[in-house]
Order: C-alpha cells, then structure tokens, then sequence
C-alpha cells in the first residue's frame, strides 16, 4: 500500500467514522455497529515552497508583439522539502485550466488568446501530466507566456494560476 493509498484510507476512515455509522430503518429501533480502522501514514507530506505562494514576474517590458512562446522566458523560483520521503522518486503536476489552443498544454490567461507553458528542464510540461523526477535533482522550471497563433494580446496586467503537486512514487 502506497503512502498516498494510506493517506486516502485514513481520510476514508475519519469520514466513516465520524458519521457514527448508525442504521434506522424506519419503524425499527436503533442499531449501532462498532468499525475499528488501523492506518500507517509512513512519511510526511512534501512542502513545497515552504508553504509559500510561488510567484513568478515577467516585469514591466513585455511587448504584446513580441510574445511568441519563446520570448520572455523567467525561471520559476520554487524550493521543495521531502525529507520525509521513503525513496527518491516523486512526481510533479502542474494542473489549472488549460487554453483553447496549445492543446491544452498552457495555463489559461486572464486573456483568452494568452497563455503561460511551463518548461521542465527546458522541455514543455504539458499542464495537468505529472513529471516523473529524482527528490535530489528537482527540475528547473521556467514559465513563457504564448499567445494563440492569428490572436492578438491588449496591454496590461498578465495574470494566471495554477497549483502545483509532489507525490511520492
């Protein structure tokens, strides 16, 4: 059994549990049955970023003309902490909503023809996919914002959002 599969039958277990599991079938008296449930959590959770947003800025000098999906590149600073991983190999999702274009693989925008792709060690990490990695050689992450091929982008705030995931393998 995985730490997560753990992890979801002790979740599993309280919500049982705290419903009391009682039966009272109408007309009938009152039946109460006793569930013993025993559940090993044998390694801590990763925390990412130290519980911290991570934020990424592409400054003040984007040229919506310019912006191409290669342009404007900035690493995405991030910090990881699985020190209470039982192995080394964990896995990371970025998952959000996704654009109508890029099929999909780009975190939507606050515009509808702008898009954020996240590379991984300079490959595309499709959104909503998890990266299989070693806990000891994170991957490097940049984000680049894109634009629908034939769209166009106003001036002003770029804006999008998605949450990140480490699990244990």
């Amino acid at each position: 059994m995985t730490p997560q599969t753990r992890l979801r039958h002790a979740v599993l277990a309280g919500l049982l549990t705290g419903s009391g599991l009682m039966c009272s079938p109408a007309g009938a008296g009152t039946t109460a049955a006793t569930l013993t449930v025993e559940v090993t959590v044998v390694a801590e959770p990763c925390v990412i970023n130290g519980n911290n947003p991570i934020v990424v800025s592409f400054g003040d000098s984007v040229l919506t003309t310019k912006v191409d999906g290669s342009n404007y590149a900035v690493p995405v600073d991030y910090s990881l902490d699985c020190s209470g991983a039982s192995n080394d190999s964990l896995k990371m999702t970025i998952s959000g909503t996704g654009t109508g274009f890029g099929e999909g693989a780009y975190i939507q925008g606050n515009q509808s023809q702008l898009g954020i792709k996240i590379l991984s060690n300079g490959e595309l990490m499709p959104l909503n996919y998890p990266l299989n990695f070693n806990r000891n050689t994170p991957p490097v992450l940049q984000a680049v914002p894109v634009k629908n091929p034939g769209g166009k982008l106003t001036g002003g705030p770029i804006n999008a959002s998605a949450t990140m995931t480490v699990e244990y393998q």
